[in-house]
């Protein structure tokens, strides 16, 4: 069966669900509409398969009063695989015929519910119904294929594979019409129209492409093709599809003072036992037939709840929640299953088990057991260190007060003409004129992109830049790094010391010119001035500037004595291309404009990385050693840091708010960018972000130390039962006392009716008033089971469960408590990929891939092919907040830091574990209920990292 929405529908819905037979039937059509057959690979099977549908429909559509076209059925057609046909070109020797049906959508009613009226909603109810009966061929469910076809049309199809009969499924729809954008589709007497989850053998999307899904086949996949098998838990997995190249071994001590040697792979510290155990993360079913692209190892979801409520859950797999809504066939399917149910009940509730779930870590998330061995590169606190002498040798050093060179003028008194300059000693000078006297001096800028420091004629050129300017100005002295950094021992700090120069300078004058090498020579000064802008170093000079001071732009080949004059808060729009950024420093430093310390290393930051891809390196550092001019400590520079090593000690040696805290907490728009990365996926500021942790220290290989973070290991082999406080009613409290007192009232009976040995005796009266007692709670046992275990909860086991992939939230709650009761609910806000919508004025978080074709398209990407290291999708369960949120990661996270909060929320930093370095990395970031932080613990110093290198892998040898 098949059929399209017509056209003029914008709004097209698909069903559809993960396995697909060797012969899938697709839903019903309104009249003359495509028709569209996918078939498997055993032809001859699919074809009889076809006649046997084909000839049920032409009997139903016989009793109908609307008539179909016959169709021929040869004894073999060729049946192209994932093909589709339309009515009006169908091929006369074609398998399938169309099916004509009614179109029932009102075309008066209102889109959306919210304005339906009563005779609205009469008319919809009213809507005429198209129903058929379609009996599955016995094989049907006996040949599947394993081949996801890529449904081109807008096609509404229903996967019958796991209905009760196989022999005599049969489907009952009704295509009722739209309300808030959704099909009313009724399966069975089931209304999909709000949130249509897989609780049955159907799926639900609002778009014709979407991850497909369905119930976990759990059971089945003990025996997966490619499963390996362990008396440990889990007892069926799959071994990591990828491994890492390198095979040197490394030693990882516990917390336990365990040693533990091998080669590097996935691990994670075991919140049981403190041991670092093999990483396995359990799955979707399509994730587990996917592609073998992970690093880990991966197993099947199991029903982790208790054997006593998925027994007593059988008669209602098949059927609405709500009983108002069964049909016929329901009631059929449930009388069917309860005699069963009952038996096998009895048997269950005699064994013993705690069907509740354990009160674990004193009603508290697992822990995280770590604790980091190391040394720090450098410590917050100097006696931390390795060495705390040679630490306490790297202290700020002191700001100079003036240059220790300058070049003065012969003659400063003569303006009209060049005397000539010698470098002097600032000492030497002072001694000779006097210590009291005012020293005055112009800074001269320039960049070795237009000077260069080899050529005489260059050099020499901005030495008469200099005289003239100096002269100009009407000052003795100027400075130039070119003579007055003579000493090489003292290079390294002098060109630290820079900015102090600058901030003590009387005016301050640009020489530019052509580019070395330039022959044309045909640029404006203009030009020449935007060359030396986009220079790292030039930026500083600029911003620390004299106050409201003229900057004079000197011009190589053009007449020296007439330069441009710009004024210090008009430069940013001549020569910087970020202007409106660099500006606000401008503002900063001319005191029309303040901004807090860590605005102003964040602006700092952000304008030198624009500038440092033209300037030449001299140490990974530069960027924050350019950074530090502009900040009042200065730590000694240190040539073995990388950029982030260098960042990190500057900001330690500062009071920069919190720089380094708060950068943990932002989540990047890109993943793969650099550590200095600052645009949150929230667009949340910096500022915003209040942490909850310290940095304690400096790590190798761009890693800090964090103190004082909450935390809780996340789950990934398999969910676990959740012990759960409900309210205690006299009904609960009634229904327990009967489940648990059945088996002995009916072994009892059982016992003295065979002692009795059938003669009328008050032995026999008494067993006969226990076996009927027994029996009457037997055959109610399903429904008093799931009262005893059903209901609200109160309070539960907080636990963080991890899966790889996508389900549905009633899937998701069938597996962890035993049957869906509306329990769960999607973050609104937890994630990027998170959705929500408002709902009678009240925010609802919606199923992300429901809600939205971009998130549905990426998890679509995300489980079905991509390769390591491309991001993955998750989903986190917590128990308890009761919330499931869906994000991209590339490697599954173990554990989640509270590190800080923002916008009422707190940030948790999702980190996987290299196990060879005692370094969490950041995977992810989520936003959590603040509520979470009285069921965590803090974890003990541990070392951080914000990206965790990408191995080299290779194909695991099976």
């Amino acid at each position: 069966m098949s059929y399209e929405m017509p056209e003029n529908h914008s709004h097209e819905q698909e069903l559809y669900s993960e396995d697909v037979p060797a012969l899938r039937p697709l839903g019903l059509a309104s009249r003359d509409q495509p028709l569209s057959w996918y078939g498997g690979d055993d032809q001859v099977q699919r074809q009889l398969e076809a006649q046997h549908v084909q000839q049920h429909i032409s009997r139903s559509h016989g009793r109908s009063n609307q008539s179909s076209p016959k169709s021929v059925l040869p004894e073999h057609p060729p049946i192209p695989p994932l093909t589709q046909y339309r009515a009006s070109d169908q091929p006369a020797s074609s398998h399938l015929a169309p099916i004509p049906t009614s179109h029932t959508r009102e075309n008066t009613l209102p889109r959306h519910s919210a304005p339906w009226s009563a005779q609205d909603r009469g008319m919809l109810e009213a809507a005429p119904q198209q129903r058929w009966d379609v009996p599955l061929p016995p094989s049907y469910n006996q040949q599947n294929t394993r081949q996801r076809p890529s449904l081109e049309g807008h096609a509404y199809s229903i996967d019958l594979s796991n209905y009760p009969s196989k022999t005599d499924s049969r489907v009952d729809i009704a295509h009722r019409g739209y309300e808030d954008d959704r099909m009313l589709i009724k399966h069975s007497g089931l209304d999909y129209s709000q949130n249509p989850e897989a609780t049955d053998n159907m799926t639900y999307s609002t778009s014709p492409k979407q991850p497909l899904r369905k119930l976990q086949k759990f059971h089945r996949n003990f025996f997966h093709p490619r499963a390996k098998y362990s008396w440990a838990t889990p007892n069926s997995y799959q071994l990591a599809g990828q491994s890492y190249t390198a095979r040197d071994h490394w030693r990882h001590r516990d917390a336990m003072r365990r040693i533990w040697n091998g080669v590097e792979d996935d691990r994670y510290l075991n919140p049981d036992n403190g041991r670092v155990n093999r990483l396995v993360v359990q799955t979707t079913n399509i994730v587990y037939d996917g592609p073998t692209n992970s690093t880990w190892r991966r197993t099947y979801i199991r029903n982790a709840s208790s054997i006593i409520v998925r027994v007593a859950q059988w008669p209602f797999t098949k059927v609405p929640r709500d009983s108002k809504q069964w049909s016929r066939e329901n009631w059929t399917f449930v009388g069917l299953w309860w005699l069963p149910t009952c038996i096998s009940l009895l048997v269950v509730m005699s064994l013993p088990e705690d069907a509740g779930g354990q009160i674990r870590n004193y009603g508290c998330y697992d822990p995280i057991s770590y604790k980091y061995w190391g040394y720090p590169k450098a410590a917050r606190n100097f006696c931390e260190d390795m060495r705390p002498e040679i630490s306490a040798d790297r202290t700020v050093p002191d700001r100079i007060l003036r240059p220790r060179y300058l070049c003065f003028l012969e003659h400063p008194d003569d303006t009209s003409a060049q005397q000539g300059v010698k470098t002097v000693l600032v000492e030497t000078w002072l001694a000779e004129h006097g210590a009291a006297t005012e020293l005055n001096y112009l800074f001269l800028s320039y960049t070795g992109l237009q000077f260069d420091k080899s050529s005489p004629e260059d050099m020499d050129a901005l030495r008469e830049i200099g005289e003239i300017a100096t002269r100009k100005a009407g000052l003795q002295a100027y400075w130039i790094d070119l003579d007055c950094m003579p000493d090489k021992k003292e290079l390294e700090d002098d060109v630290h010391r820079i900015s102090d120069v600058v901030r003590g300078a009387h005016s301050l004058a640009i020489a530019v010119g052509p580019l070395v090498g330039d022959v044309e020579q045909d640029g404006s000064t203009h030009d020449y001035l935007k060359v030396w802008g986009e220079r790292m170093w030039t930026w500083p000079e600029v911003l620390l500037a004299p106050l409201g001071s003229e900057i004079l732009i000197y011009t190589r080949g053009l007449d020296l004595n007439r330069p441009l004059s710009i004024d210090k808060r008009n430069f940013t729009s001549l020569a910087w291309d970020d202007a409106s950024v660099a500006r606000q420093l401008i503002d900063h430093y001319e005191g029309t404009l303040g901004l807090s310390r860590l605005e102003l290393v964040i602006l700092g930051l952000h304008c030198l990385k624009n500038r440092i891809g033209g300037t030449k390196k001299y140490c990974e550092g530069d960027l924050s050693y350019a950074l530090m001019g502009l900040l009042r400590q200065r730590p000694k520079v240190d040539k073995s840091d990388s950029a982030f090593q260098a960042f990190a000690r500057l900001s330690l040696a500062n009071d920069s708010d919190m720089l380094l805290e708060r950068l943990i907490c932002i989540l990047p728009k890109d993943r793969q960018g650099d550590w200095s990365a600052m645009d949150d996926c929230w667009d949340v500021k910096l500022w915003d972000i209040y942490p909850s942790c310290q940095i304690a220290g400096i790590g190798e290989d761009d890693t800090v130390l964090i103190d004082g973070a909450f935390g809780a290991s996340i789950r990934w082999d398999s969910f676990a039962k959740v012990a759960v406080i409900t309210r205690k009613t006299w009904t609960r409290w009634i229904s327990r006392f009967l489940v648990r007192g059945a088996p002995v009232w009916f072994f009892t009976g059982v016992l003295i009716v065979s002692i009795s040995k059938g003669t009328a005796s008050p032995q026999l009266a008494v067993g006969v008033i226990f076996l009927i007692l027994a029996l009457i709670t037997i055959l109610l046992s399903p429904v008093l089971v799931t009262h005893v275990y059903g209901g609200k909860l109160w309070n539960t086991q907080p636990w963080l469960f991890g899966f790889e992939g996508y389900l549905d939230l009633e899937t998701i709650e069938t597996k962890i408590f035993g049957f869906p009761q509306d329990r769960l609910s999607w973050s609104p806000f937890g994630s990027p990929l998170s959705r929500h919508e408002e709902n009678c004025g009240e925010c609802e978080g919606r199923d992300p891939v429901l809600s939205d074709k971009k998130v549905r398209d990426l998890a679509q990407r995300a489980v079905s092919g991509n390769e390591y290291p491309e991001p993955k999708v998750f989903t986190l369960v917590d128990t308890n907040t009761m919330t499931v949120t869906m994000f991209e990661a590339v490697r599954p996270p173990v554990m989640a830091l509270m590190c800080g909060s923002e916008g009422g929320m707190q940030r948790a930093v999702l980190c996987s574990y290299d196990w060879t370095s005692q370094t969490m990395y950041r995977e992810s970031v989520l936003r959590m209920e603040t509520r979470v932080l009285e069921k965590m613990s803090r974890v003990s110093k541990l070392r951080f990292g914000l990206k965790r290198a990408i191995r080299d892998t290779s194909l695991t040898e099976v």
